[in-house]
């Protein structure tokens, strides 16, 4: 299965967490082929081997895919076809198919921020390699030794070898299954369920050497029904990966039935000894850790119990600071937006939910207003944060307006923002909303 191409649509601004909303997508695809997988929210994947030839090449199939996506979605999607999934999503992004065994060629170019893992792609930048060109011509054995097995990953995807691609063959051995009685309804116990055989699926791999970038996820009811999804990624399985795809596979099928039995089967698997993590060097073994001590607790308190804050690309303060759960990343890739009117970097280090009134005059004691042209009437002098003491100011910029929704009237909302400094050397960042003056955020 892992010597087919792969096509992938992206569906650019779709919501990082609405999975179940792509699933008139899924079925639609499924009479291109059964080989459709949902990546992530806003990404999906299907194998081209079959369909390809039966509409008569790989750029007939795409220009049909993107045709039938859009027509559901009711918007423009991209879609490309390439060796391997990350070959692919690339490719996708450009609306290009390209040529069996040219990976490296079309990889050449790009930067090393498209690189799946981030701390890797930050570390090659601060080393000045900027291209997957230049990373692909490092020694794999220097890369190893400083960069570990994330690092030769990723190394392996920037030559254009798809590690997916190096398979061996699965056995039922490296299949797990699990009959839950009695048969449970609740979607969070399902997923910490499936979370822990996931993690029993990794320890069984990793055994053996092995990882896996492909599954089929069976799911078994009490009224004898079950289904049946394959599901690939772009890295090797994690056991939230799995938690993750078994929660949206029960959200794509709604079942009316209690849940019986789980059963995960490993489709494709890459031997990891390939590029082992050096015997006293780890790129990220303070990071395993922390992840492995947090595993723990999560195994005590319960599934989903630990909240990490991140953030996601949005125009305001309030939306891009989001919690998720341990483990879970956001597909930011479809969020790559210019967002304008959004606070620019660097992010403030404490942000109220519920702004605090404050009182911002100027050297007369008056009221600072700010005129409908966005321009300060008065200049802020000093500042007072819940009827505390007078801080004076040393220094202001803005104002600047932020609108939203100003196509609605009953939802428009119109904030004006500036930035002071204050004289105990504070930076904050305020709002004036209906008239009143407000607290946003801190920097440090």
């Amino acid at each position: 299965m892992n010597q087919d191409r792969l096509l992938v649509v992206l569906v650019p601004g779709w919501p990082p967490q609405d999975a179940e909303g792509l699933e008139p997508v899924i079925k639609n695809l499924i009479d291109f082929t059964p080989g459709v997988s949902l990546i992530n929210p806003g990404r999906i994947a299907l194998l081209t081997l079959g369909p390809s030839r039966y509409f008569g090449g790989e750029n007939s199939l795409a220009e049909k895919v993107k045709t039938s996506v859009s027509k559901i979605v009711k918007r423009p999607v991209n879609v490309g076809i390439a060796d391997g999934l990350f070959a692919a999503t690339l490719a996708a992004k450009q609306n290009r198919t390209i040529l069996k065994g040219k990976n490296p060629e079309f990889l050449y170019t790009m930067p090393v921020g498209v690189l799946p893992n981030s701390e890797v792609a930050g570390l090659l930048m601060k080393l000045g390699i900027k291209t997957l060109g230049l990373f692909a011509k490092l020694d794999r054995k220097a890369v190893l030794e400083r960069l570990g097995t994330g690092g030769m990953w990723c190394h392996m995807l920037a030559c254009g070898n798809d590690p997916t691609l190096i398979t061996t063959n699965s056995s039922d051995e490296l299949a797990k299954y699990l009959e839950i009685d009695p048969p449970i309804e609740d979607f969070d116990r399902v997923t910490f369920l499936a979370k822990q055989l996931g993690n029993e699926l990794i320890e069984t791999l990793e055994m053996k050497g092995l990882c896996t970038t492909t599954i089929e996820l069976e799911l078994g009811f009490e009224d004898g029904s079950n289904s049946k999804k394959l599901w690939h990624n772009e890295l090797p399985f994690t056991a939230l990966d799995i938690a993750d795809r078994t929660r949206w596979q029960l959200n794509f099928i709604q079942p009316v039935s209690s849940l019986s039995s789980i059963n995960i089967n490993v489709i494709s698997s890459c031997v990891t000894g390939l590029f082992q993590d050096s015997l006293f060097t780890s790129f990220n073994s303070k990071s395993q850790a922390i992840e492995k001590a947090l595993k723990k607790v999560e195994g005590i308190i319960g599934g989903n119990a630990i909240k990490i804050p991140s953030y996601l690309p949005s125009r305001n303060l309030e939306d891009s600071i989001q919690f998720k759960r341990f483990g879970e990343t956001h597909n930011l890739e479809n969020m790559d937006f210019p967002w304008p009117g959004k606070l620019p970097a660097p992010l403030p280090a404490a942000y109220y939910h519920n702004p605090t009134v404050i009182k911002v005059l100027d050297e007369n004691g008056e009221k600072v207003l700010i005129t409908s042209r966005a321009l300060c009437k008065n200049t802020p002098s000093t500042v007072s944060i819940k009827n505390g003491p007078l801080f004076k100011v040393k220094d202001w910029c803005g104002p600047w307006p932020r609108e939203e929704r100003w196509w609605d009237i009953e939802r428009w909302k119109r904030k004006l923002l500036i930035q002071v400094l204050l004289e105990n050397e504070m930076v904050c960042l305020l709002s004036l909303f209906k008239e009143e003056w407000h607290l946003e955020a801190i920097y440090d």
